[in-house]
């Protein structure tokens, strides 16, 4: 018999010999009857357009489906699953399913038998898109089971199934398809780092909801899904999906349970920048076209690591690399300083004619007050306003910038088109209600009662190179504008870490 006759033959021999073992080791359908225990709906019942700143019994699978899940009353809703902590249970979910929640109540979950537990939230990250709610009223019944995140790196090309209640309307639903990519960065202003891609189709309100491996371990949660926006319409696509992956989600619910609700991060006290300009063609088409190669050191913030690390002389310089591994981007950079954990050390290349500069210091943890300083220098640097925080609420004050110059700033041409200055009109006050982006009818705004909430809503407002804040009028309210380039047509994306 000829070589490659026999090769091929003792080739296809394997590849077949090798999908029965493997899959006759595992029975999916038995897999899921041990997993849609754990996995549950998350109905909001009271909401605001602000978010918060983070053996012959039926199977479970007959009883998930035995009858219809009524959420009329919900104002939305997502999906989620149990973990066990130290013996007690929480639920895992998305945090844009639950930050627009207000009062006491107001987020429950639906178990696999239907029965109803009102929640409260433990904490939560708006970068990761990561919220954890505890039980309040009842405690969980038999019924709810648990899963577990997986411990060690999914493949390319491994088998996976997403669970939840798509649309609001067909709890545990399950699609499965395969991973097709790892460490995806996402566009957007939160959930942005650490998202595994794959092919097991999710739509709304399947947000929050496990994506598990054959075994039943959790190996991402579920995200987002693939739209690409092109003039006026907004185009699906199914076969790209995306979920946190496991070890990243893993560290930050346990931070959040362990840490008073707050994810541990490192602060540098650094400000890094890249600018775009907006270049249009004849016909009125216009993109962001990159200015600068490489992130830039733009400043430091008076009193943190950086500012004793680096020198006025070294602000403008590119920044090629950091902790040895080279970047191009903001959100490349954004991507390794989240892996900086607080009080360990960071070194930051400076890029010199394509020789890297290495600048090493030692972090600290990222605090409230520390968030505070960040809100405060921004606008006093960006917008040349002053803050004070009284009662629960946070005011902005002008430092004697003349109007033009703040028009300038905000990118407005007149004063008619989006801006007022406080001072000249009555019906506006100088209390900052919400901040964070408002663009159209996309609208993600976070509540401010603290200079802290507002440290928290510029950051993750900043890497879209401006921060919109809400102020009140006799009537409604009023949108106002940093652009930290100071014009429209520049759009200069801010790193504040």
């Amino acid at each position: 018999m000829p070589t490659f006759i026999k090769l091929f033959i003792t080739v296809g021999l394997a590849m077949l010999l090798s999908i029965p073992v493997a899959s006759a080791q595992i029975s999916i359908p038995d897999m899921l009857e041990g997993v849609l225990p754990a996995v549950v709906t998350v109905a909001i019942k009271s909401s605001d357009v602000t978010m918060q700143p983070f053996g012959f019994a039926s199977g479970t699978a007959e009883i998930a489906y035995e009858r219809v899940l009524d959420l009329s009353n919900a104002h939305s809703s997502g999906s989620g699953f149990v973990i066990d902590r130290g013996g007690k249970k929480y639920v895992i979910t998305n945090a844009h399913v639950v930050q627009n929640a207000v009062g006491e109540g107001s987020i429950v979950v639906y178990s696999i038998d239907q029965s109803e537990y009102t929640m409260k939230i433990v904490g939560g990250d708006s970068f990761y898109d990561v919220a954890v709610l505890e039980f309040v009223d009842p405690q969980p019944g038999k019924e709810i089971k648990t899963i577990h995140f997986r411990e060690g790196e999914v493949r390319i090309g491994e088998t996976v199934f997403a669970i939840g209640n798509p649309l609001g309307e067909y709890p545990y639903t399950v699609t499965n398809g395969i991973i097709g990519g790892k460490n995806r960065l996402l566009d957007g202003m939160t959930a942005k780092y650490g998202y595994l891609q794959s092919s097991a189709t999710v739509i709304w309100g399947n947000s929050g909801g496990p994506l598990v491996d054959v075994r039943g371990n959790v190996v991402g949660i579920n995200t987002r899904i693939g739209i690409k926006e092109m003039e006026t319409q907004a185009f699906i696509q199914p076969q790209l999906n995306f979920a946190l992956e496991a070890g990243v989600a893993s560290r930050i619910v346990n931070d959040i349970i362990t840490n008073n609700g707050r994810v541990r991060r490192a602060y540098l006290g650094l400000v890094l920048s890249q600018s775009y300009t907006d270049q249009c063609d004849f016909f009125g088409n216009c993109v962001w076209t990159e200015q600068d190669e490489l992130p830039v050191l733009t400043g430091f913030i008076p009193g943190s690591p950086a500012s004793a690390a680096f020198s006025d002389d070294q602000i403008g310089f590119p920044v090629g690399a950091i902790n040895g591994v080279r970047i191009r981007n903001i959100e490349e950079a954004l991507g390794e300083l989240e892996q900086v954990r607080p009080g360990a050390n960071v070194e930051i290349g400076l890029d010199l004619a394509g020789k890297i500069i290495p600048v090493t210091f030692k972090t600290e943890e990222l605090t409230e007050a520390n968030l505070a300083t960040l809100a405060t220098y921004t606008f006093q640097e960006y917008g040349g306003m002053q803050l004070t925080e009284t009662g629960g609420t946070v005011e902005i004050n002008e430092l004697g910038i003349d109007l033009d110059v703040l028009m300038q700033l905000f990118g407005i041409e007149s004063e008619g088109e989006g801006f007022v200055p406080v001072e000249d009109a009555g019906d506006v006050g100088n209390t900052i209600l919400a901040a964070g982006i408002v663009v159209d009818n996309n609208v993600s705004v976070w509540r401010i009662s603290s200079i802290k909430d507002l440290g928290v809503a510029t950051r993750l407002a900043a890497i879209n190179g401006f921060v919109d804040y809400v102020l009140p009028t006799a009537d409604d309210v009023s949108v106002q504008r940093i652009w930290f380039s100071g014009d429209e047509t520049v759009q200069q994306k801010l790193l504040l870490y």
